[in-house]
């Protein structure tokens, strides 16, 4: 039953209804977030992998072949997040006691997908 629910809420967000989105985010938000927090080991980091993975999420929901499948495809989202937040974090850190921002380099290291 929970798989036919996404299946209508895709094809609605499809259709132009942002709402059906916003039903997607709640119903997924907690797991992505546990798994997110689970791989990266900081509850506000993992916070924003979640945003950023719904963000991604709702950008490339029209290349998802299977819409049946929308929760392992985002879980694969959110796994690639944590993977490229860990590998940009020790640049990160290092920019951290700066006062300038980081080099865009550095900076879209982070969101290679």
């Amino acid at each position: 039953m929970e798989r036919k629910e996404d299946v209508q809420l895709i094809y609605d967000i499809l259709s132009g209804n942002d709402d059906a989105f916003s039903t997607l985010v709640q119903k997924y938000q907690k797991r992505v977030h546990a798994l997110a927090w689970r791989k990266i080991g900081d509850f506000h980091y993992a916070e924003e992998i979640t945003q950023d993975t719904f963000l991604q999420a709702y950008k490339k929901l029209s290349t998802l072949k299977n819409p049946h499948q929308f929760a392992g495809w985002l879980y694969v989202i959110a796994n690639r997040h944590c993977i490229n937040w860990r590998d940009a974090l020790p640049q990160l850190k290092q920019w951290a006691s700066y006062e300038d921002p980081p080099p865009q380099g550095i900076r879209t290291a982070f969101y290679r997908l």
